[in-house]
């Protein structure tokens, strides 16, 4: 039987933090500043819950790439197999083309056991018909059941509520909004700092229009300018944030005048040509063109950036929006404290399966300093396409720089004198 709402009724988890090993760089997560860990726990610690024994196996229906290496000779799936005490399959479909999977799924009653859930049209609907009410088996304290999950901040379970309801369980996210990342061949070649000092917003087009070579295949940016590059310049001209609230009354970010100017600036830049013309069109090649040499500029998580700083083979800097008008650095946009796109279970009824597939998560949700947080060749990557629900947490271990932890511990006080979340979330 379902354990129930717990006393007082509330829904958003309760968050007990992991007693792991302690940081080198200690962080604030009310603010987005990860912990910072220049060596990895040896031996680390070990969560004491593997093998799972599942009773059947189990079906992912997420957003991610397919596996190149086949199960049998791949040491990642027979791990994860070994740790399940179950077989299990991955429906991955790259995240541009998810949406499309997940309403043709949803329409054809074949869901995963787990399945990433999107935004889509009559979402709410969708989710009573079709996936498991999670909020009798993690509200309040009934998430200590699951203890990696209950080390999940609890803002980032926001993402996971709709109608007043728990519907998944996303991947936690820092806070500190998208990062800006340069490429440094492109920029070394023009003479231009990896780390650029941008003045004000005529600067940032002038760089943008320094890097950018139509006739050689080379632009600043090669991103939707609306879901991208229009948040950036909103973050310089001082705009909101979403949404903002004054005296009661909400205000959109769409109704600020700084989005229309935002608008005026990324159409004169898209008809300068420094934009990449298929942005629009080849969603998928964004990172593509990037690694490759063929944008300069490229707005990214921070995690993207810490990952890039470490195994990119060119230079991986930061452009920092500046106030457009000049007089300094802009403030920054946080973003979202968790992925927006949260795995749920499909509508069950059966209690000791449900059980079964929150304990999958659990294990998923392995945090950092334990032995199943590990990835090869030592222990197994958690599965990406799901989201590997860490802490804020950097690491320097087998080749990642300690200036990648220090880096990512850093980007919060760098990025500006201040952060911006317009409203409450």
């Amino acid at each position: 039987m379902a354990p129930g709402l717990p006393e007082g009724g509330e829904v958003r988890p309760s968050y007990f933090a992991y007693d792991g090993p302690t940081p080198d760089l200690t962080g604030d997560g009310a603010i987005g500043i990860p912990h910072g860990y220049l060596t990895f726990p040896d031996p680390p610690d070990t969560t004491g819950q593997t093998p799972l024994e599942l009773s059947a196996p189990v079906e992912f229906l997420v957003q991610g790439l397919a596996p190149v290496t086949p199960s049998d000779r791949n040491q990642w799936w027979q791990k994860w197999k070994s740790d399940l005490g179950q077989d299990f399959t991955i429906v991955a479909t790259d995240s541009t083309q998810y949406t499309a999977k997940f309403q043709t799924s949803v329409a054809g009653g074949v869901l995963g056991d787990l399945t990433q859930i999107v935004s889509v049209p009559r979402l709410p609907e969708v989710l009573e018909s079709s996936f498991t009410d999670l909020t009798p088996y993690l509200s309040g304290d009934n998430v200590k059941k699951y203890p990696n999950l209950a080390n999940i901040p609890s803002a980032a379970w926001d993402m996971c509520m709709i109608g007043g309801k728990l519907w998944g369980v996303t991947n936690p996210r820092i806070v500190a909004g998208s990062v800006l990342m340069t490429q440094g061949d492109l920029l070394d070649a023009k003479g231009i700092d990896t780390m650029p000092d941008i003045a004000d917003g005529e600067a940032f087009l002038d760089l943008c229009r320094e890097v950018t070579d139509p006739s050689a295949g080379i632009f600043a940016i090669g991103q939707q300018p609306h879901a991208w590059t229009v948040p950036l310049l909103m973050e310089s001209l001082g705009g909101t944030n979403g949404w903002k609230v004054e005296s009661g009354t909400w205000t959109s970010a769409y109704e600020d005048p700084a989005f229309e100017r935002a608008l005026e600036i990324v159409t004169t830049m898209w008809s300068d040509r420094l934009i990449h013309p298929n942005s629009y069109s080849q969603l998928s090649s964004t990172a593509l063109w990037f690694d490759g040499g063929t944008t300069a500029l490229f707005a990214q998580s921070i995690a993207s950036w810490q990952n890039r700083l470490a195994s990119a083979p060119f230079p991986v800097g930061v452009a920092v929006m500046p106030k457009w008008d000049g007089g300094g650095r802009a403030a920054k946009h946080l973003g979202a404290p968790g992925y927006g796109a949260p795995v749920g279970l499909k509508k069950l009824d059966d209690e000791d399966r449900i059980d079964e597939l929150l304990r999958v998560m659990d294990y998923i949700a392995s945090p950092f300093g334990t032995e199943e947080y590990l990835e090869p060749p030592r222990r197994v990557r958690r599965l990406r396409s799901l989201g590997r629900m860490e802490s804020c947490q950097g690491v320097h271990r087998r080749g990642i720089r300690p200036s990648c932890v220090s880096g990512r511990y850093g980007w919060s006080p760098r990025s500006g004198p201040s952060t911006s979340r317009s409203g409450p979330r």
